[in-house]
């Protein structure tokens, strides 16, 4: 199991804490950062190394 890091971003600054997943290896790790639920950037990284980016989700507005 190798350990990966969670970021979440606004501006290219964090956002609360980090998530630490322990994970067999990238695919993995992606796709349970991927169900992880969030509002902001999200960056996912092992040791030193960006292993994907999630871009923050759009949010509705509700127009009157």
């Amino acid at each position: 199991m190798a350990e990966y890091t969670l970021h979440f971003l606004d501006s290219g600054k964090p956002v609360g804490p980090a998530m630490q997943l322990e994970c067999d290896d990238d695919r993995q790790a992606i796709a349970e950062a991927e169900a992880v639920p969030h509002v902001h950037r999200m960056e996912l990284w092992r040791l030193n190394r960006r292993v994907w980016t999630f871009d923050a989700p759009d949010v509705l507005r509700e127009t009157g």
